[in-house]
This record gives C-alpha cells, sequence and structure tokens, in this order.
C-alpha cells in the first residue's frame, strides 16, 4: 500500500510574512524537518500544465546553501516559468522553493518533483 503525505500552505509570495529573516527560515527548517521522519521518495508541487522542465529547472539550480545568504535569497531568481500566457521571474519567496525544494535536496532526491497538473 501507498501511504501519502499531504503538506499544504498558502503561496507566500501573497503575504508580507519575511521569508528570509533567520526566525522564519528556522520555522521552515523545523517544518522541512519534521516532514523528513517520513522519508518521502517523490514530492509533487502545485504547477501549471507543461510546467515540469521549469521545475526541474530551477530545482536544479538551487542549492540548500542559499537558503543561508539573505541577499541573494531577496535579489536572485530560479529562472522563469510561463504560467497562462506570461512569463513569471521565480523567486524565493517561494512554497515549492522554501519547503519542498529543502526537502529535496535535503534528502538527496535528484528529479522528484512530479507535476500536479492544474487547467485555467
Amino acid at each position: 500500500m501507498t501511504e501519502i503525505f499531504l503538506l499544504g500552505s498558502f503561496h507566500f509570495m501573497e503575504s508580507d510574512i519575511d521569508f528570509f529573516s533567520k526566525d522564519i527560515q528556522s520555522e521552515l527548517q523545523q517544518i522541512t524537518d519534521s516532514v523528513c521522519i517520513f522519508n518521502p521518495d517523490k514530492i509533487a508541487v502545485e504547477a501549471t500544465v507543461n510546467a515540469q522542465k521549469s521545475i526541474d529547472d530551477r530545482y536544479n539550480k538551487f542549492c540548500l546553501g542559499d537558503l543561508y545568504d539573505r541577499d541573494k535569497m531577496e535579489s536572485d531568481t530560479l529562472r522563469n516559468i510561463k504560467m497562462f500566457g506570461q512569463v513569471y521571474p521565480i523567486t524565493y519567496n517561494n512554497e515549492s522553493i522554501q519547503i519542498a525544494y529543502r526537502l529535496g535536496k535535503m534528502l538527496n532526491i535528484v528529479r522528484y518533483l512530479l507535476l500536479m497538473m492544474i487547467q485555467c
């Protein structure tokens, strides 16, 4: 039997929370550490149809060390993603980056980010 652990969150970009502060980074690390106990082998993130390449590209560019570099998180992007006919930069104040990518790198998952396809 396959077990599924579902963790949902709000869209970080729609919040005025300072996700780059040491306190919030510590809280995000605690959440991720708690999920690590389940030792997932696959992680799904929300994305539009046909976005798998963008997801893989930004995951490959991401390093755990990025989360300790506030300047990088505030000014850099993890490439772009095309959604609904427009191109958007993927910034570090994104729940996929802060939780799913962090978890994947901690668990040494090489290519896991399955596409949870949504049609809009």
